[in-house]
């Protein structure tokens, strides 16, 4: 039978997400991805890594923003718009729109407002994630 949850510690590092503690939510994502011996474990590394980048973002360092947002990009291409009620699909749009506010930012032009990844959830799996 496929899972159609995430463990607790998923869910509390895209909360973390959600509350821009992008340092908390890395951390709870990490957790996560080292306990997990499956292949979703490829989705919660680049969830983790989308993290980083916002993490990097807050910190100024765009640098290593755009670095880590290409790597977090290999890790989420190719899963389904939604994974066990997470919306991927709107998390990759998000990157690739923060992305090119860092790429601004580094030519000097840093937006007046970034796009922060933000874990979206289809209506049914919101309930559930609210822990």
């Amino acid at each position: 039978m496929a899972e159609t949850r995430f463990p607790e510690k998923v869910y509390q590092g895209l909360r973390c997400m959600a509350q821009g503690e992008y340092f908390e939510a890395h951390e709870w994502l990490e957790e996560a991805w080292r306990e997990e011996p499956g292949p979703i474990r490829e989705l919660y590394q680049g969830l983790l890594q989308a993290a980083v980048v916002a993490y990097h973002v807050q910190q100024g360092n765009y640098r290593g923003a755009y670095k880590v947002y290409r790597r977090a990009m290999r890790h989420l291409v190719g899963w389904p718009e939604v994974v066990r009620g997470l919306k991927v699909e709107a998390l990759r749009q998000d990157l690739h729109a923060l992305a090119k506010e860092i790429q601004a930012a580094l030519q000097g032009n840093p937006p007046e407002g970034w796009t922060w990844p933000v874990p979206q959830w289809e209506t049914s799996e919101a309930a559930n994630s609210q822990g």
